[in-house]
């Protein structure tokens, strides 16, 4: 297959000028209704690996920037395709406002052998001044793209990407790759990490209700094969209560945590995965707590991308839990 042209230059400058003329043309729209308020915390950069990420992102963003409001620069891979730029703008009115908030958008679409051009196409769009975090979004961002969008890793403040979402390298490798994403300026996260927030919060509380209890055996149910987030959970596990004896189960069903069980002397607490909770979040997964014959039972946070985001951006500094446990997975 005979490689793509090399594309076609594009200025920055035009870029912005666009960026502007689409700002004038939302004050003009707004003129009777009321204001608009620019609004921008950070530069999120994402690499979407093909066009179906892409829009997959998009969607994600207009959710995302409600709460972090950022120039979003989408670097969107199309095979064939030449450089090309496109902007756009996600707005929102809050309740009760005739104030209509906006946040700004970048979308640059290249061929992946020249993901370079777009990367460095992309610093120029930068904003000055202010945090720069870079998310890798789905199977494609622990490959060849994270490496030839290095001169936006260098400008990093933080990298977010997903060593679980589905590609041809596996778990361990895949934490490999998240490791060597890390600098002395660079912080990275793992979205396989944050998915186990509820399990961990669940099971730190029943911790925490008796710190003098001596934990001496977790016991692990999981469905589905070896994940990121099993050998993430399982270091964790490791750290917070090294003298206890660890045993693996697989168990029937869709891939992840099922249950885990803690034990030492008369005491034990199961903290399971359960159905849907009933009322405002009807079909969400729930947690339920067994102490005894004592049960309680809450809904699990979401893990959708989009939540998923939400927690990531609201994190700026460093988790050194999870550096921790980084360190300490194979």
């Amino acid at each position: 297959m005979p490689a793509s042209a090399p594309p076609e230059k594009i200025k920055p400058e035009k870029v912005l000028r666009d960026l502007r003329d689409l700002w004038a043309q939302l004050a003009s729209n707004q003129e009777e209704s009321g204001s608009v308020l620019r609004a921008c915390a950070m530069t999120l950069l994402v690499v979407a690996h093909d066009e179906d990420a892409a829009e997959r992102v998009r969607r994600i963003l207009g959710g995302v920037m409600h709460d972090h409001p950022c120039r979003a620069i989408v670097l969107r891979m199309s095979p064939g395709a030449g450089l090309a730029a496109r902007v756009f703008a996600e707005c929102w009115m809050p309740s009760g406002s005739h104030k209509q908030i906006c946040a700004e958008g970048i979308e640059l679409t290249a061929d992946a052998l020249h993901l370079e051009d777009a990367a460095q196409l992309a610093l120029p769009l930068i904003v000055p001044d202010l945090p720069v975090m870079v998310w890798f979004h789905g199977a494609g961002a622990l490959s060849r793209e994270m490496y030839a969008a290095d001169p936006l890793l260098k400008l990093a403040q933080k990298v977010i990407v997903d060593s679980g979402a589905p590609s041809a390298i596996g778990p361990a490798s895949g934490i490999a790759a998240v490791r060597a994403l890390r600098s002395p300026s660079r912080r990275v996260a793992d979205l396989a990490w944050t998915r186990l927030t509820g399990w961990r919060e669940s099971i730190a509380n029943a911790f925490t209700c008796n710190r003098s209890w001596v934990i001496s055996g977790v016991h692990i149910q999981y469905a589905g094969a070896e994940s990121t987030s099993m050998l993430y959970f399982q270091r964790w596990i490791e750290r917070a209560v090294p003298s206890a004896r660890i045993t693996l189960e697989p168990v029937s069903g869709a891939g992840g945590l099922r249950s885990v069980s803690l034990s030492g002397g008369n005491d034990s607490v199961t903290v399971a995965l359960s159905g849907p909770v009933s009322g405002p979040v009807s079909g969400e997964a729930a947690i339920e707590v067994t102490v005894g014959d004592k049960r309680a039972r809450s809904p699990l946070p979401s893990t959708s991308e989009e939540a998923l985001m939400r927690e990531e951006l609201s994190i700026p500094g460093a988790d050194p839990v999870f550096e921790a446990v980084l360190d300490a997975t194979p």
